[in-house]
């Protein structure tokens, strides 16, 4: 009697011990798509305010590397990005700064795997950085900045091969930019040009993308 509770106990214990072990896994999840949205841009000059939204749009591609439990996941997730922007500016005769830009997004994600072929995450950016190209005033400078993230996928289509799944996937994200590197850029304004005293830069991104989920 004393030995069939104490086999009970240590089978018991083991379970405990080692069944989150092999309830865990291992993800990589290679993606690439569309991105659109805009760059929100106020600039403060010596004698006025001007505000300039930029359409950008481009192809985006990069993966995700982390850990899996029980539909828990979570490790980091890194991106790049050749965009196009274009100038719509409220006022009229401002040059063009922006032009093309390459960028890259370096972040941490968590999200959760729903059993029905659906699954959500967010991700946090520690960093994001949007080197312009000779096309524009700003040619070789580089905006860095910080921001966050959330997404869905779905997997309605199966793939027949172990471990693999085919997801669509559609995220929201926005970025708050640190410009010292262009604080001193000259730009002409049609009125005799100016330099930048202060610029805040908000970058808003709606990304659709299709991505190849590998869990071991």
């Amino acid at each position: 009697m004393f030995k069939g509770n104490l086999l009970k106990i240590f089978w018991l214990f083991i379970f405990l011990t080692f069944a989150p072990v092999t309830n865990a896994g291992f993800l990589l999840e290679p993606f690439f798509g569309y991105a659109i949205g805009t760059i929100d841009t106020n600039y403060e000059v010596p004698s006025t305010t001007e505000t300039l939204r930029y359409p950008l749009n481009g192809v985006l591609f990069g993966g995700r590397v982390g850990a899996t439990f029980l539909g828990l996941q979570a490790g980091i997730e890194y991106g790049v990005a050749s965009l196009g922007t274009e100038l719509n500016s409220s006022v009229t005769g401002s040059f063009d700064l922006l032009g093309n830009a390459d960028s890259s997004y370096l972040g941490v994600f968590a999200g959760y795997q729903f059993p029905m072929l659906l699954k959500i995450w967010g991700t946090y950016y520690t960093n994001i950085s949007y080197t312009f190209g000779a096309d524009g005033a700003f040619s070789g400078k580089e905006a860095v900045g910080s921001g966050y993230g959330v997404g869905i996928g779905f997997q309605p289509i199966p793939i027949p091969a172990p471990y693999v799944s085919l997801s669509f996937n559609l995220e929201y994200r926005t970025f708050t930019m640190d410009k010292a590197d262009l604080l001193a850029a000259k730009f002409n304004e049609g009125t005799g040009g100016g330099i930048f005293t202060s610029q805040d830069w908000t970058i808003t991104e709606i990304y659709g993308s299709i991505s190849f989920p590998v869990n071991f």
